[in-house]
């Protein structure tokens, strides 16, 4: 009970982390509709590989082979089979009639894991003095709701390899910051093990891009405090990453010589790339569109990596304290991230191409989830610094930075309006709408802020209201976008037109 007491705040965040969840897919969880819009891959890949691993298990066979795959397809080495992910197994061998309403509750409950890690790990960031529940809770929000997470619903995949990212950061970090080697290598080997939960989801991209963030941090921190044992402890969370998955990692890097991947070059791996003008989904995600039915611009939808107006202001608060230099290296990181995400429209991109083994990988949009996450990092410790009333300097120069920005932002959006609306009038509604939004949001989060400065809000009204309007701002322009009213189901059942047509 004194621990419940203790752990109040907490466990009633990972609930507002849960209703946030629930109320985002309302439909889905009243089971009035269905996700992905459109079915993507989660009908029509991963819902038959799980429901056939389900049986393969339930009958006692591990399936090494999928006969009704192509011609017959190896099904362990498929890195995508997520056979051996933890979560996955549980749920194959409890229910072998696996439904495709059981999928979705996967999917919700990675939402809910992404949120719940990034609260807990902004909250054991900080040893001594900790980030505040409010700071932490805003960015689970952030992060958890963003762009990545929202456009890849169909992806539970790749969602659920990057959902432990926040977990498996914070094991690292603190293997840094303990104060004897035994407790660090017992922090390193928990954040190896939670890599490599993480690696058995089956999606080998964002497992690179996992093993490419905790790397860096690992380094940047080994160079800034000029200790060498860190990379002792980088190499122990790598090893024991790699051998807790390795029952599905070779497997998967073997058949990899066998797939057209094998022969990806630098073209294909750019396939996918964040246009330069794209980038004002960052801000206004809905300009271009980011859903299946009201995107239109002349690129490949991919991911804005939109994270809520309010983030990018409290993002900047880090910087204006005596405290910047922690929050240096996910400023320089999310930076590099958002570099790559732009992929062939960035000299970055190739560069890295060139001295990694990056290939067989396509869509270097999605380096835009760890900018995010960076992003989430920084805006959890900018509220938490601004809910402790830390000494912030030139707060009018900070507030007038952050103002010229918003309104420079807004003219580019206006002008850009009116000059797309001369060859497409068809969505100059939609622009405008986007534009609307982001400048209501933007003059919302920045009102709070000066409010706040003005003394006319506390640390802890401040902490609530931002969370609110994160919230507000989040599930208004993401919840709609992947909900589908059509049951995927029938197209499975005896009878239907697709399977008529196959055995036919």
């Amino acid at each position: 009970m004194a621990f419940l007491k203790r752990r109040r705040a907490d466990l009633w965040a990972l609930v507002a982390i849960a209703t946030a969840v629930t109320i985002f897919f309302w439909p889905v969880v009243k089971q009035q509709a269905w996700i992905p819009r459109g079915g993507g891959d989660l009908v029509s890949f991963l819902y038959p590989m799980y429901r056939f691993a389900a049986r393969s298990l339930w009958h006692g066979e591990i399936p090494l082979w999928n006969p009704y795959l192509y011609a017959g397809a190896p099904f362990v080495s498929d890195n995508q089979s997520g056979l051996f992910y933890p979560i996955n197994l549980l749920l194959f061998l409890l229910n072998p009639n696996f439904s495709y309403r059981t999928l979705q509750w996967l999917v919700l409950f990675h939402f809910w894991l992404a949120g719940t890690g990034m609260y807990v790990c902004l909250r054991g960031w900080q040893i001594g003095d900790r980030i505040r529940p409010f700071p932490a809770l805003f960015a689970a929000l952030t992060f958890m709701f963003s762009g990545v997470f929202i456009v890849h619903i169909g992806n539970l995949n790749l969602n659920a390899v990057v959902a432990w990212l926040p977990l498996a950061l914070l094991a690292l970090h603190r293997a840094i910051e303990a104060k004897t080697w035994r407790r660090q290598v017992q922090w390193a080997v928990g954040g190896g093990l939670l890599v490599s939960i993480s690696t058995l989801a089956g999606h080998g991209q964002m497992t690179f891009m996992m093993g490419m963030f905790l790397g860096l941090y690992g380094m940047y921190r080994a160079v800034m405090g000029r200790n060498g044992r860190i990379l002792l402890l980088l190499l122990i969370v790598g090893m024991v990453g790699i051998a807790g998955a390795a029952i599905s990692l070779f497997p998967a890097v073997a058949q990899i010589q066998h797939t057209p991947r094998a022969g990806f070059d630098f073209a294909q791996s750019t396939n996918y790339s964040l246009p330069v003008k794209a980038l004002v989904g960052l801000f206004a995600p809905n300009f271009y569109g980011r859903g299946i039915a009201d995107f239109w611009g002349n690129w490949p939808r991919v991911e804005y990596g939109y994270a809520g107006v309010l983030s990018w202001l409290l993002a900047v608060v880090p910087f204006f304290t005596r405290q910047r230099r922690q929050a240096l290296f996910f400023g320089i990181a999310g930076a590099f991230f958002l570099l790559l995400a732009l992929g062939g429209n960035s000299p970055v991109y190739a560069l890295l191409f060139e001295q990694l083994p990056i290939v067989p990988f396509q869509v270097p949009a999605r380096f835009v989830v760890l900018a995010d996450f960076c992003l989430a990092m920084l805006a959890g410790m900018g509220l938490d610094m601004l809910c402790k009333a830390w000494a912030v300097k030139r707060p009018r120069l900070w507030l007038a930075v952050t103002a010229v920005f918003l309104t420079t932002l807004a003219i580019y959006l206006i002008q850009q309006t009116n000059q797309l609306t001369i060859l497409h009038p068809q969505r100059q509604a939609q622009m405008q709408t986007a534009v609307f939004t982001f400048i209501t949001f933007g003059v919302l989060g920045w009102g709070l802020l000066a409010a706040y400065w003005r003394g006319w809000l506390s640390g802890k009204w401040l902490g609530i209201t931002a969370v609110l309007l994160l919230a507000v701002d989040l599930i208004s322009l993401g919840s709609h976008l992947e909900i589908e009213p059509g049951d995927p189901n029938p197209g499975f059942a005896a009878g239907s037109p697709a399977l008529d047509f196959l055995l036919d």
